[in-house]
């Protein structure tokens, strides 16, 4: 990887065309059908299906049922040489409380607007790197595949569609990183607590059980999980595994002694936990309670589960993404966890390839009600991107 070679890349990389890029795909509305108002990403999709044509370059959409899908374009190279993922999420989280969500504002080298950080700022990158690099008429042995997922806020159908047709060598999920290099992230156990009691009149709760104060009496009990997880060894970027209480519910009406109560509680997990072993943790806890407690009666499952993601640290990807970071920025690139699950680690999973996650902006922007990003950083981004697309795929 010559420097003249990054030279006439780069020169394709502006400003300019960054916040073009991504005022575009702000102005459109792309919140998830989970939400109640969410639209979904269908407009958002066909407007990079066709920014992505005009490049010259092939694109196409995967159907993901439901009247969704998912976009993926192709920098194909000239020779059978490794393949390159690029994957990012179209669809935002909803827009309560923000004025004009869909209106993008250029202020101050910040674009602000719902999705601007997380995560459209990515693919905007991510689609500067591919326009830059056929514009330069760049001649790669390998492939790029650009794929633009849907769902990534909910249920990731998108990115589970996307592993189950395209194959890449290696992969960087774009998110709002900083442009820090995420090499690893917790997984999350959702664990659902359905607590029995016996309903009663409420002149006589004597004569029943209560199951919401049963539940109160649970959840005192999981606190010694808590302070377990502090006691044991930390992960290196990660720390240790977390749990809170999510949902609670319980009850028909004030008069009458609830004989249902159900919560959810989160438990965030490390490489190589397993969902089985996190349940084990809280059944025990919980036996231990109705033990101690004969009207105590409480079933344990898990409704939803995501695994946690990590890259060997020493992998020759990782490798030459720093390097290739350095060489373009002229610093160090600093090697972290994330806080937040992504598609990385589906990615990572069935795949079986080196994934890192790697994007502009602040994840602590990212859903708030003045969400934005730096400009320079989505710069920064592309640059990087298509430096990592030479140095693998030339």
């Amino acid at each position: 990887m010559k420097d003249n070679e990054l030279t006439d890349v780069f020169r394709y990389i502006t400003s300019e065309r960054c916040t073009e890029l991504l005022t575009e795909l702000v102005s459109i509305d792309s919140v998830n059908p989970f939400d109640s108002e969410g639209k979904s990403e269908s407009d958002l999709g066909r407007h990079l299906l066709d920014s992505i044509k005009r490049m010259g370059l092939k694109a196409e959409e995967q159907s993901v049922g439901s009247g969704r899908f998912n976009v993926i374009g192709f920098l194909e190279g000239k020779k059978n040489g490794p393949t390159i993922m690029l994957n990012s999420h179209m669809d935002t989280v909803g827009v309560q409380g923000m004025s004009s969500p869909f209106v993008p504002k250029v202020s101050n080298g910040k674009i602000y607007g719902r999705g601007s950080c997380d995560a459209k700022g990515s693919i905007a990158s991510m689609v500067m790197a591919m326009e830059a690099l056929a514009k330069s008429k760049k001649v790669l042995k390998g492939n790029v595949i650009l794929t633009a997922v849907c769902d990534e806020e909910y249920r990731s159908v998108g990115t589970n569609r996307i592993v189950e047709e395209y194959k890449a060598d290696f992969a960087v999920v774009g998110e709002p990183t900083e442009l820090q290099l995420g090499i690893a992230h917790k997984g999350f156990v959702w664990v659902k607590l359905k607590v029995r009691g016996k309903a009663a009149h409420g002149s006589v709760p004597e004569q029943g059980v209560d199951a919401i104060e049963k539940a109160a009496h649970l959840i005192n009990a999981l606190e010694v999980l808590r302070y377990e997880y502090m006691r044991r060894p930390k992960h290196r970027f990660l720390g240790e595994p977390k749990i809170h209480m999510g949902t609670i519910s319980g009850g028909t009406q004030p008069s009458v002694v609830p004989g249902l109560c159900e919560l959810v509680l989160e438990r965030r997990s490390l490489p190589g936990e397993t969902t089985e072993g996190v349940l084990k943790e809280v059944q025990t806890v919980v036996d231990e309670a109705m033990k101690k407690d004969p009207d105590l009666a409480a079933e344990v499952s898990s409704p939803f589960q995501r695994i946690p993601f990590e890259v060997d640290r020493h992998s020759s990807f990782i490798h030459t993404f720093e390097r290739v970071f350095k060489k373009v920025l002229r610093r160090e690139v600093v090697v972290c966890g994330l806080p937040y699950w992504t598609d990385a680690a589906l990615i990572s999973n069935k795949c079986k390839i080196p994934v890192c996650v790697f994007g502009p902006g602040d994840i602590k922007y990212a859903h708030s009600n003045d969400e934005y990003i730096e400009i320079d950083e989505l710069v920064e981004a592309a640059r990087v991107y298509s430096a990592l697309i030479t140095a693998i795929c030339s």
